[in-house]
């Protein structure tokens, strides 16, 4: 449920320093709310008796202007992303980040081998890669990637999972939502509390 007059912060990169993706975690709770899928092999035309599993999970990594709920010891927050900065945010991680690692719900301890063989980014959100999948309310500008964990150990751990969590340095600029956007988030608590008081 979002919560009324909370900060929101810009997640934004820069080009020269440490800033961005470092790592891509999977996990069970992703702060996106939006879990990936799990690939099964093809079959192919000489090889219809296959039936071992890929294991490559395929999810949204980042979702444009999503309202990302964050809370620390000291404060709670929102952050977000344009669709432009996921763009630049992506292009460094491919460039600069650890491709072939991950680990399990952000923990040092749980560092796994996986191998990012597919990132896009949606352009045309009803004829996109992500909707021949099986996602639905696809968004263009989100970031989608893919996976391989060919360990099998590993991939028993993985497969219990839901999603993608990204581990990284952002530089974070503060933002005012819309009055107009405000006055709707308003709106729709008042609706669910009246709704809740009602029943």
């Amino acid at each position: 449920m979002t919560k009324v007059n909370l900060p929101v912060f810009r997640l934004n990169i820069g080009e020269l320093d440490e800033t961005g993706i470092d790592l891509i975690s999977i996990v069970d709770k992703p702060a996106i709310e939006a879990n990936f899928i799990k690939l099964e092999e093809e079959v192919q035309p000489l090889k219809l008796s296959s039936n071992q599993e890929k294991q490559y999970v395929t999810g949204p990594v980042l979702i444009p202007d999503q309202l990302i709920y964050r809370k620390t010891e000291k404060e709670e927050f929102y952050i977000t992303a344009s669709a432009q900065d996921i763009e630049k945010i992506r292009n460094k991680f491919l460039k600069q980040g650890q491709l072939k690692l991950s680990n399990l719900d952000h923990s040092s301890n749980d560092e796994i081998p996986g191998y990012l063989i597919e990132s896009w980014i949606v352009e045309d959100a009803s004829n996109d890669k992500a909707v021949a999948l099986g996602f639905t309310d696809v968004k263009p500008g989100t970031l989608f990637a893919t996976y391989h964990f060919p360990d099998a150990k590993v991939w028993a751990e993985v497969s219990k999972r839901n999603g993608f969590s990204l581990e990284g340095n952002f530089l974070m600029e503060a933002i005012k939502m819309s009055t107009q956007k405000q006055d709707t988030v308003e709106s729709l608590l008042e609706e669910l509390l009246d709704a809740l008081e009602n029943k």
